[in-house]
């Protein structure tokens, strides 16, 4: 992700986008814990920060919902992402810590701190992959997604800006189960009460399946096998 560098104080002052709108000046440490450094970057719903964990002193990125997405559906489907991601152990899924809250009660989720680019960005900057480092990237990705779907969680989202690269070869990280479908009947995993009605599209158009374009309830992993 391209990192914003600015001060939480500063980026209250400049009124920066993706600052979380009840932040001020003395809003620097969430949870009693985590110390704000800067935006690293931000979705359609999300913001994510780098911060130092002032217990370990590790540094950690913290996720939050934009302002104006803190109604009940986006809480939910927030709530669900991190409960998904926690549900994984795999190398190529990011680890999420544990789910938090700031001092307004809005959730907070704790992840690694991310080195590198996502796959969207990589090809906007070389435009072309060499053919083993596709492979060796498209293999970790079917194998995050494999254990997902294992574990009764259909991703749902799977798009090159959800494909996060660390090093060289690039080690993938798979980002955002902000609607994925927990399918999984019990276990950490295990369905939640559906968020949409039938109809109802989630999702990124061009990277979606038809049965999800429709809307349909019933989709399985084949969704994410026809997307990958």
């Amino acid at each position: 992700m391209g990192a914003e560098h600015c001060s939480p104080s500063d980026a209250t002052r400049q009124g920066a986008v993706g600052y979380p709108a009840w932040v001020s000046d003395g809003d620097e440490i969430i949870a009693e814990r985590y110390r704000l450094e800067r935006v690293l970057g931000q979705g359609g719903m999300g913001v994510v920060w780098a911060a130092r964990d002032l217990r370990s002193e590790e540094r950690v990125a913290l996720k939050f919902l934009k302002a104006g997405e803190g109604g009940e559906a986006g809480i939910r489907r927030f709530v669900r992402e991190a409960r998904a991601a926690m549900a994984l152990s795999h190398p190529n899924i990011v680890h999420v810590h544990t789910l938090t809250a700031d001092r307004h009660g809005s959730p907070v989720m704790v992840m690694d701190l991310l080195e590198g680019e996502s796959l969207a960005t990589r090809l906007r900057r070389v435009r072309r992959l060499e053919v083993s480092t596709l492979a060796g990237i498209l293999v970790q990705i079917v194998s995050a997604v494999g254990a997902a779907h294992a574990a009764g969680i259909v991703h749902r989202d799977l798009k090159p800006d959800n494909v996060f690269l660390v090093g060289e070869p690039p080690s993938v990280r798979v980002l955002d189960f902000g609607i994925a479908k927990l399918t999984a009947r019990e276990g950490d995993a295990a369905a939640s009460t559906a968020l949409t009605n039938t109809g109802a599209m989630l999702g990124t158009p061009f990277y979606m399946a038809p049965e999800q374009v429709f809307g349909e309830r019933d989709l399985d992993h084949r969704a994410d096998v026809g997307t990958a």
